[in-house]
């Protein structure tokens, strides 16, 4: 585009045809030639078509550099704006303070998203907190309630669940050792059950014959079996198992507790017990065939 505008520009630079017919006649003249009459007016004529044409022309020339002088400006301009950028570009780019604002903003962007996914696992946790908080909230007053009604029950002056238990077991030991027995139960400051059970003499005494091994065990297998009893037309547990049942009690005992064996089983309770051959009341005394499901001979 500027190549073809210094074209144009050359162009009309040009100055005008400079030849005159005056001057040639009087050349011709002087040089004894005849320039008159038709080779003058052909001179002429074509003197004026050459201006003619000239005008045209740089009338056309001059329309021509002014679309090419405003496009260049519209260039010019485009070209400055284009610069302007790409030097405000490469002064950022060279620029070490600006990448090292970037690097920093960088890091400090990470650090922001680490401490807001920290944050958020914060509530997470405090929700599930607040959550557990209720759900605990709730347990305690159900316990408060349970205690309520366990000290209900073990104060309670009607036939409860606790006093037949008492009844079941005192039955129990009157029948395998002829002798009373006692249980009670209370709440220690966890409001934990405390149970005790102890063997009274003819007046209602409390005696030491309870603190043996023997007697203690007679005593826990009591328990457990007034509790079945206590709970039989229940959704509750209606099997017991016991080992070494009959180990360490005299005779009159071990015949007294094989009856209330046999007595709770017909009840519906599946008493599981382990014995061995020597702790049998006598030698001849034992079992049935029915009520052993298994011999184990400890020699081979």
């Amino acid at each position: 585009m500027q190549l073809k505008k210094n074209k144009i520009e050359q162009s009309l630079a040009k100055k005008k045809l400079t030849f005159d017919p005056n001057k040639a006649a009087q050349l011709f003249k002087e040089a004894e030639i005849f320039f008159e009459g038709q080779l003058k007016k052909g001179y002429e004529d074509l003197i004026a078509f050459n201006e003619s044409i000239t005008k045209e022309r740089n009338a056309y020339l001059k329309k021509e550099l002014e679309n090419i002088n405003l496009h260049l400006e519209i260039v010019e301009k485009e070209l400055k704006e284009y610069n302007i950028q790409k030097q405000a570009k490469s002064k950022f780019i060279r620029n070490d303070d600006v990448l090292e604002k970037y690097k920093e903003f960088s890091r400090d962007i990470d650090i922001d998203k680490k401490e807001i996914i920290n944050l958020e696992n914060e509530i997470k946790k405090l929700s599930e907190a607040e959550t557990l908080s209720i759900q605990i909230k709730k347990i305690e007053i159900e316990k408060k309630d349970i205690e309520i009604k366990i000290s209900d029950e073990i104060n309670s002056k009607s036939y409860s669940t606790f006093k037949q238990i008492q009844d079941y077991f005192s039955q129990i030991l009157q029948s395998v050792l002829a002798k009373e027995a006692v249980i009670s139960v209370d709440l220690n400051k966890n409001s934990h059950l405390i149970f005790n059970a102890k063997i009274t003499d003819s007046k209602g005494r409390l005696t030491s014959e309870d603190d043996g091994h023997s007697y203690k065990k007679l005593m826990c297998m009591a328990f457990d079996l007034a509790v079945l009893r206590a709970h039989l037309d229940d959704r509750f547990a209606h099997f017991v198992y016991h080992d070494g049942a009959l180990e360490s009690l005299d005779n009159r005992a071990k015949k007294g507790l094989l009856n209330i064996f046999r007595e709770y089983s017909v009840l519906g309770i599946q008493l599981i017990i382990t014995v061995n051959n020597s702790d049998l009341p006598n030698m001849d005394e034992g079992f049935n065939d029915n009520e052993i499901i298994l011999k184990i001979n400890g020699y081979r």
